[in-house]
């Protein structure tokens, strides 16, 4: 890539740098954004998935990625998006009208027929796409969009990154849908406040692409109609059913929500009788909403059918009587079976000297990139080389990503002048010593088994596979790795309950089975 222009340099200073690729998804092109440090995936709500600008041009340049980008999330500086708008060096009309209003940095966009301009200031309220045109194709972003905007450092007119508030506002009223006149929304039967969030805009944004229906939303969210057949209307409902869900039945927030989106145009506040076109649409996405915390309804004069509720699993109790309990020989029993453990060591000899593997439901915890999905693979090496059966749900990293990070371990211990990265070896590198350490690693595998999960697995999944298991092989008692606990889906009866009540459940469970 090129080296930046030195109007940038306050951008390269700032750790909010990306990578990213191309990405074909149901015959539509993306560009999600990566971690440069790990070769992750990177949220642009997530400053732990950002990396500096020598890293991420380090990993553009070892051909890891198509492009580098900047996190404009919390930020001062913001973007405006010009798509199509250079036809053999020429310039449309529309754009070069905005160039001579927003006099500030601008660069070509990958593909070449774009333009980005830097500005720093505030982005102005409303749509964030343009009343498209010819020749005006226009997005404008800023820190409360949950977006990143893609760095090529072609430069298109070397300027300042100049204050531009005043300007952007101009430019909006001239091509960007204005919000009509307020209108009545429906709201649901207990009206709330409507004061604007951004930041609960934005966290509701970020809960709602993260879920297990992330991928479709999102692709929604920025304008791909594909799913629904080229539909635009359908389109349209499927995204405001996705935002009631996500608002908890708040009318006037998803059509906030909806009017930042890609599916946003002039049809949107056309009135049709009463309502407008929004709020019809918006009214009938509310017509299949179920309140997450609704009360059970009874209709006058019918007989409503009760649901059998299922025999409680108590587990494994304890006499209730301490005097019992010790002169039952129970304690002894419990401290016999403890002590089958009392030699198991984890290999981290800091760790060692304080604990051991008793039999028990131990939560790690961190911060996102930090790093504990790596040492949960270390620590299920070093437990199989003692001759431990471990059993690894994995419930978002596939096989070869967990598979590699033991192989480039082994690879280092056999020696470490011919490391390799993850990335590297992910990408097809070979040595003669790569293939020794996968000779050694699959040697040391033999009770090492990846159970590949997805976003629909739940609890009660895992502890059938984990008794089914233990049938199968002589009632070995492995030791369970589960990566990680707020990704097991809840059962049907918990559909919409609240993450602590999901969590506790799943930790219920998983403590019964151990």
């Amino acid at each position: 890539m090129k080296e930046l222009s030195n109007q940038l340099q306050d951008l390269k200073k700032a750790r909010r740098w990306v990578c990213w690729k191309r990405v074909t998804r149901d015959g539509k092109t993306t560009k999600p954004p990566f971690n440069p440090r790990t070769g992750y995936g990177a949220k642009t709500n997530d400053p732990d998935t950002w990396g500096t600008y020598e890293e991420a041009k380090a990993a553009h340049e070892r051909g890891d990625y198509d492009g580098i980008g900047f996190v404009f999330t919390d930020t001062e500086f913001f973007g405006i998006d010009l798509d199509h708008v250079l036809n053999e060096g020429k310039i449309s009309a529309a754009a070069e009208d905005v160039l001579k209003t927003v006099e500030s940095y601008t660069e070509k966009s990958p593909s070449g027929d774009g333009l980005h301009i830097l500005c720093r200031g505030r982005a102005p309220e409303g749509a964030r796409k343009a009343k498209r045109g010819e020749g005006n194709d226009f997005e404008i972003y800023d820190r409360t969009s949950p977006r990143y905007f893609t760095v090529t450092g072609d430069v298109f007119r070397d300027l300042p990154i100049a204050e531009k508030t005043a300007e952007a506002a101009a430019i909006h009223r001239k091509y960007w849908p204005q919000e009509q006149p307020k209108q009545e929304t429906p709201q649901k039967a207990s009206e709330r406040p409507q004061e604007r969030d951004p930041f609960a805009e934005y966290d509701i944004l970020h809960k709602m692409f993260e879920s297990a229906h992330g991928d479709e939303i999102r692709r929604l969210w920025e304008g791909d109609t594909s799913a629904n057949g080229g539909d635009d209307s359908a389109a349209d409902l499927s995204l405001c059913a996705h935002l009631i869900y996500w608002t908890d039945g708040d009318a006037g927030l998803t059509d906030r929500l909806f009017r930042r989106s890609g599916l946003m145009r002039e049809k949107w506040d056309e009135r049709r009788g009463s309502l407008t076109y929004g709020q019809r649409t918006i009214k009938k996405a509310l017509s299949g909403w179920t309140p997450r915390t609704q009360a059970p309804q009874r209709t006058e004069g019918t007989q409503q059918p009760q649901k059998k509720e299922a025999a409680p699993d108590l587990g494994r109790f304890i006499p209730h009587n301490v005097e019992a309990y010790l002169k039952e020989k129970t304690f002894e029993k419990d401290i016999e079976y403890f002590r089958q453990y009392k030699d198991r060591k984890t290999g981290f000899v800091q760790i060692d000297k304080h604990l051991t593997l008793y039999p028990g439901l131990a939560v790690l915890g961190g911060v996102a990139s930090l790093g504990k999905t790596t040492f949960c693979t270390q620590l299920a090496d070093q437990l199989i080389r003692k001759g431990e059966t471990v059993l690894y749900f994995s419930m978002e990293q596939q096989p070869i990503e967990l598979v590699t990070k033991g192989l480039t371990r082994t690879l280092c211990e056999l020696d470490p002048a011919t490391q390799l990265s993850n990335i590297e070896v992910k990408n097809g590198a070979t040595s003669a010593a790569l293939d020794k350490a996968k000779a050694l690693y699959a040697e040391r595998s033999k009770e090492f088994y990846i159970v590949n999960c997805d976003f629909n697995t739940t609890v009660e999944q895992i502890r059938e596979y984990v008794i089914q298991f233990m049938k199968d092989h002589g009632e070995k008692k492995p030791v369970l790795f589960i990566d990680y606990l707020q990704l097991i889906a809840p059962p049907e009866e918990l559909r919409g309950k609240s993450d602590k009540e999901i969590v506790d459940h799943v930790a219920k469970a998983l403590k019964m089975l151990q």
